[in-house]
């Protein structure tokens, strides 16, 4: 290799410059250096090169883009025959030689020449007159003598001004023989500024009439080529187009499977190559000819799955033109006519409560289940559109047809209603699409919501904010970014029209407006959590089916049947005024908390707690905090033998008998040393629980919460923050041990 490399560097040294050194170095991979012939050779070429290449150097520049074969400005066209040196010729060169007379050429006479003009051009000199009306009759037989000499003498014999004037003049005097197909027709005078449209103008100020039945015409000829046509002739060419390639399916089952199908030729082909398929490529791994092929048809459709690549193989007998053909038209988008959906039908009376209906990654559960993929979810929508299209097409032709026959004006009734199903079920199409989209490019921690519409952007983002807000649990009340956010991907809006993001500020909105706390950054927002006001009424909007309408027997039971939605609460002031008059509102508002006045045999004041209490352990225990789950040091903590205390008393709680493994991640108790813990409810969040709190000197130790179906004596967990207690081995707490 290092002898490879010293070659190189030495003929890179040697012969660049002149040489380009891209040309020489395609030049040095097509031989093999490690042969003496091979490196010979190449060192032969690379001279001859050198050498054309030092030529070229000294040559005049040349604007008109020949080569330049001359080397003054001034250059004898007879000896360019004479010598044979001269091998490389231009198109140019030949055609002026060929204006010479052979006694210029053969004689050694040196009248003709041409000459470089300042602009670059050449410039024929030294002729005369009755020889340069010769040489022009010979490149344009189809012009006169007197044209020629008459364009002569108006360009003071400049045989090259009269050269562009005359190629024009042939052109038009060849295409006026010419077919009318081919024929260009040239207007001449002023009526060559006049376009179609001021034709059509003129004509509709004088005839009115004329121009009405002129562009119904022109409609009525558009509308034609977008008509119908016979969809039994067209499902035989199906059919016939299965049949040809697949030689190894029957007609009868390939016309059963095409009809069950719906007609749908990309169906029909895949359900037919699925017989032939195998489960998985396993089984083809000895079959040579398969494996040979299937790499070359996964490179041209890597949609489709390889198995039905095996399939379509199998059934075409290995040819691979028509495996192609059928894969083609396979994965091609079918086009639907809208005529095929005009059905008269009732839709389904849907009794789902149309509140909370998403699951846990944000899709609608009360949405049929998907069975394909974003590739044929895609397709579905363009055919949708494209059937929705025409459907209008078809409605504006009825009704056009309708101002002379009223008959038409049912037909266009009905195809303006087929258009704007064919649209709504494109939009749901398009809206299974984006979802397929956002899940293949998205992580549990992010959305990415590139590539989607700003109404699908939207839509997703809320549903998937509140997926991920209700998958929170617990986790969302704990004070502070414990969870770490939401992060949105919107992008910068490179791919818009004017580089403005859409779809950006559109999220960022619709979140703000719902009481979403939002960070935006470039290209990204972070849902950081929800505000208390928003926390509020979305648990209203989901109490209003079970409280509210529990106060009226008859309304409820109506309310349970209907399909409308819950009115939706918004923060104004009438709401909260009137909340309290309302029984579960009220809880929103009010507490049945102790008050601070309330005293306990422990209790002090803020300054004395904050001087004994750490600043983690004063949040908990008396701002009434939450721990991150799994973080605290009693989470797993399991001993045989032990009491719990509390932090800011010491005052014991719980016995290590009473700890059992719940899996929640706080330290769960089934139950408490008698009259240690007191109870209080607890409405804050928008919930009802029960809090419980030392009963020595009030510390807030957590939550307990009944029949959640562990197996313990009194099916009661006891959740408790592990700041909020200290760890004894000893079987007495710290006051029971002073006191003994």
């Amino acid at each position: 290799m290092a002898g490879k490399g010293d070659l190189w560097t030495e003929l890179e040294k040697r012969y660049c410059p002149p040489l380009d050194p891209a040309l020489f170095a395609a030049i040095f991979s097509d031989y093999d250096i490690e042969s003496p012939d091979q490196v010979k050779e190449l060192r032969q070429n690379l001279d001859t090169l050198q050498e054309l290449a030092v030529q070229q150097e000294f040559l005049p520049f040349d604007p008109s883009g020949t080569a330049n074969d001359t080397e003054h400005d001034v250059v004898d066209l007879g000896g360019a025959f004479s010598e044979p040196a001269m091998t490389a010729q231009t198109d140019q060169t030949s055609m002026v030689s060929s204006l010479l007379s052979d006694d210029s050429i053969y004689k050694g006479k040196r009248s003709v020449r041409y000459t470089l003009a300042a602009d670059g051009s050449r410039e024929l000199t030294g002729a005369t007159p009755h020889k340069s009306v010769n040489n022009l009759l010979e490149m344009f037989p189809s012009l006169s003598r007197i044209d020629i000499e008459l364009e002569l003498k108006k360009n003071n014999g400049d045989v090259t001004k009269s050269m562009d004037v005359l190629l024009n003049q042939a052109f038009f005097d060849e295409t006026k023989d010419a077919p009318e197909d081919i024929r260009i027709n040239v207007p001449k005078g002023i009526d060559g500024f006049v376009t179609e449209d001021n034709v059509a103008s003129r004509q509709s100020e004088r005839k009115k009439k004329n121009k009405k039945y002129q562009k119904l015409d022109i409609k009525r000829g558009r509308s034609s080529d977008c008509a119908p046509v016979n969809k039994w002739e067209t499902g035989q060419a199906d059919i016939d187009f299965i049949c040809s390639r697949a030689l190894n399916a029957s007609k009868t089952h390939v016309t059963s499977l095409y009809y069950a199908h719906s007609a749908s030729l990309s169906s029909t082909i895949r359900a037919i190559a699925l017989t032939k398929a195998p489960k998985t490529m396993a089984e083809v791994d000895g079959e040579s000819i398969i494996m040979t092929q299937i790499p070359e048809l996964r490179a041209q459709f890597p949609s489709v799955e390889p198995t039905t690549l095996v399939g379509l193989l199998r059934l075409t007998r290995h040819m691979m033109s028509a495996t192609q053909e059928l894969a083609e038209a396979m994965v091609k988008a079918t086009e639907v006519s809208a005529e095929d959906f005009v059905k008269l039908s009732m839709a389904p009376l849907s009794l789902e409560n149309p509140e909370d209906v998403t699951d846990a990654k944000g899709h609608r559960r009360g949405a049929p289940s998907i069975s394909y993929g974003f590739e044929e979810a895609k397709s579905r929508a363009e055919s949708k559109f494209s059937a929705g299209r025409a459907a209008r097409e078809q409605a504006s032709q009825a009704a056009r047809r309708a101002r002379s026959n009223p008959l038409y004006g049912g037909a266009a009734a009905v195809y303006h209603e087929r258009s704007r199903e064919m649209r709504e079920m494109a939009f749901q199409e398009l809206a299974v699409a984006s979802d397929w989209l956002v899940d293949q490019q998205s992580s549990s921690g992010d959305l990415d919501l590139h590539g989607v519409t700003v109404a699908n952007g939207v839509r997703i983002a809320r549903e998937r904010v509140e997926a991920w807000w209700k998958g929170l649990g617990d986790a969302k009340h704990i004070r502070g970014r414990a969870h770490g956010g939401y992060k949105i991907i919107t992008g910068v809006g490179i791919h818009s029209p004017d580089g403005t993001s859409r779809l950006g500020p559109a999220v960022s909105r619709m979140l703000v407006e719902e009481g979403w706390k939002v960070e935006i950054n470039r290209g990204y927002l972070i849902v950081t959590g929800a505000s208390m006001q928003t926390s509020i009424l979305r648990t209203a909007r989901s109490f209003h089916r079970f409280r509210l309408l529990n106060h009226f027997g008859q309304l409820a039971r109506f309310h349970s049947t209907s399909t409308r939605k819950a009115p939706r609460l918004t923060p104004g002031g009438k709401t909260f005024r009137a909340a309290p008059t309302i029984p579960f509102l009220g809880a929103f508002f009010s507490s049945k908390e102790p008050k601070e006045s309330m005293s306990y045999p422990g209790q002090r004041s803020e300054d004395e707690w904050r001087a004994v209490l750490s600043p983690e352990q004063f949040r908990i225990l008396r701002e009434k905090g939450t721990e991150r789950p799994g973080s605290g040091e009693y989470d797993a903590h399991y001993p045989s033998e032990g009491v719990y205390t509390c932090a800011g008393c010491a005052a014991p709680l719980y016995k290590a008998s009473h700890k059992f493994k719940s899996g929640c991640g706080w330290p769960a108790y089934f139950d408490s040393i008698p009259g240690a813990v007191t109870r209080h409810v607890d409405n804050t969040f928008g919930m009802e629980r029960t809090e419980i709190v030392c009963t020595n000197c009030g510390g807030h130790l957590g939550h307990v919460f009944a029949g959640e179906g562990y197996p313990t004596p009194t099916d009661e967990r006891h959740c408790v923050n592990s700041i909020s207690l200290r760890f004894t081995e000893d079987t007495k707490g710290p006051n029971d041990k002073a006191k003994a």
